[in-house]
């Protein structure tokens, strides 16, 4: 008896958000002052498949649930995760940390603590969180560094190696990975190397040994580098502000085909002030599997 023929090849187009919402610093656990509302929006408006946040509070998260299952999320019972980096003295003494959101139903996530922990923030806990997507080899993941520090940047760098080898490790798999995340360090530091394909060589991003490709690095502005996310940083490549916050997305496995794209909103909450001092990023491809 002849072997089953292989299955075609699939076109799977998708897009990645993320958002650091200062839902803490500036919202002080607020689920009324609008900053609920820009998240469920922002993640609505793009029709995105896949969204992650840092800096969210307990209770934030559980009104953008219910946010996204009133605009019709399909698996609602089963399209988040939950992972805390700080569960002291913040948040109404809730849980404070990050989140992943799929509109695909996700399998068990882990949340992965990131070595070295920064000795300047003892009461945080830096980690990577993944997720399966049920009935693909693809995982979705969301991480927050530590800042980035002249006098001990070994805490950052070490952070964003670590991150890598478990995101190169579910490569080695066979899977596809998508990590979003606030990175706190710019494109074209030379501790991103590892996570850049050497196909990214530009005057802004070079020396690049990496498997992954960044959702905004063919901004024509400034290629390799993308656009400003962060309104605090001193400028960076190209006159922009600091491009800090990342959507990655793995080369290998399932393929990235064609052109992808991003870009950043900047949403407005109560009293005509931004609702976070770091941009919303998108960005929008379509994978091979």
């Amino acid at each position: 008896m002849p072997p089953a023929p292989a299955s075609a090849a699939e076109l799977r187009p998708f897009t990645a958000l993320h958002w650091n919402v200062s839902g803490w610093v500036q919202h002080r656990n607020s689920t009324t002052d609008g900053l609920v509302d820009k998240i469920a929006s922002a993640i609505t408006s793009k029709d995105a498949d896949f969204a992650g946040l840092n800096e969210i509070c307990w209770d934030q998260y559980q009104a953008v649930l219910g946010k996204l299952a009133d605009a019709g999320w399909p698996d609602t019972k089963n399209f988040a995760r939950f992972e805390i980096n700080m569960d002291t003295g913040i948040c109404g003494g809730k849980p404070f940390g990050m989140a992943l959101f799929s509109k695909a139903a996700l399998g068990t996530a882990t949340g992965y603590q990131l070595e070295p922990q920064n000795s300047a923030e003892p009461l945080v806990d830096r980690k990577l969180l993944c997720a399966p997507v049920t009935g693909r080899k693809l995982r979705y993941c969301v991480t927050h560094i530590t800042p980035d520090s002249a006098a001990h940047p070994e805490f950052n760098a070490g952070q964003i190696d670590h991150a890598r080898r478990i995101v190169d490790d579910f490569l080695n798999a066979g899977e596809t990975v998508v990590t979003a995340g606030d990175f706190n360090v710019t494109p074209g530091a030379g501790r991103l190397d590892g996570w850049y394909s050497p196909t990214i060589d530009t005057p802004y991003n070079s020396g690049n040994v990496g498997r992954h490709v960044e959702m905004d690095d063919q901004y024509s502005v400034c290629p390799g580098f993308g656009r400003s996310t962060s309104n605090v940083n001193p400028p960076g490549a190209c006159d922009t502000a600091q491009k800090i916050d990342m959507i990655f997305v793995s080369v290998g496995n399932e393929e990235l085909v064609g052109c992808y794209e991003a870009g950043v909103l900047q949403p407005i909450c109560k009293d005509g002030e931004f609702c976070s001092d770091h941009q919303v990023l998108w960005g929008s491809g379509t994978l091979l599997s």
